[in-house]
């Protein structure tokens, strides 16, 4: 997940469902390293409205 954006990189630790780790706890340091709050979502969706103009 090191190549996505942090956008989808949320989501999925958010929605996400774990089938497989390499490693025990691995998924959940990824959920803590990904997961945005509210202000870092609304920060990114006013940066691309921006873009879109």
């Amino acid at each position: 997940m090191r190549n996505y954006s942090s956008t989808i990189s949320h989501f999925v630790a958010r929605d996400g469902k774990l089938l497989y780790e390499y490693e025990p706890g691995l998924f959940e340091d990824f959920r803590k390293q990904a997961l945005k709050s509210n202000l870092e979502l609304k920060e990114i969706r006013k940066a691309l409205g921006a873009k879109k103009n």
